[in-house]
C-alpha cells in the first residue's frame, strides 16, 4: 500500500522556495458501506451498528460544534468550526461584529497518535 503523487508548477507568486508543489493523486472515495464492511471484518460489530454509530458521532460533534464546542476525538483530532460575514462596526459601543455569520467550513487538526500513523507511509 503506497500513496502515489505528483508535482504541479506553482503559477504566480505563491511560493518563494520552490517552484513545484506535491498533491497526492487519489484513486478513489471511499465510502460508509466499505468503511462499515472493514470495520465490521475487523470488530465484532454489524455493518448496521458501524453505520449506527458513524450517524450518531456525526450527530453529536454537529450539536456540540453548533454550542460553541471544539470536539476532540483521542487518537484521531480536533473538529472546530471557521465562521464568516460581513465585518460591521456598532456606532454605540464601537466593537466590531459580523453582521449575517454563517459557518464558513467544519475544520479539522489531526492528533498526534493519528500523524504518527503516516510516519512509514511509503510514496511511489
Amino acid at each position: 500500500m503506497s500513496v502515489k503523487y505528483k508535482l504541479l508548477k506553482y503559477h504566480g507568486h505563491f511560493s518563494t522556495h520552490s517552484e513545484y508543489r506535491a498533491v497526492t493523486i487519489e484513486n478513489q472515495v471511499v465510502g460508509i458501506d466499505r468503511i462499515g464492511r472493514s470495520i465490521q471484518g475487523a470488530t465484532s460489530l454489524t455493518h448496521a451498528d458501524v453505520i449506527a454509530a458513524i450517524a450518531a458521532l456525526r450527530d453529536e460533534i454537529s450539536s456540540q460544534l453548533m454550542s460553541g464546542n471544539v470536539v476532540h476525538l483521542p487518537g484521531l483530532g480536533y473538529f472546530s468550526l471557521a465562521v464568516k460575514g460581513e465585518l460591521h462596526q456598532d456606532p454605540r459601543s464601537g466593537h466590531f461584529r459580523l453582521r449575517k455569520p454563517e459557518v464558513r467550513t467544519v475544520k479539522f487538526r489531526p492528533d498526534t497518535e493519528m500523524m504518527e500513523t503516516f510516519l512509514h507511509a511509503e510514496f511511489e
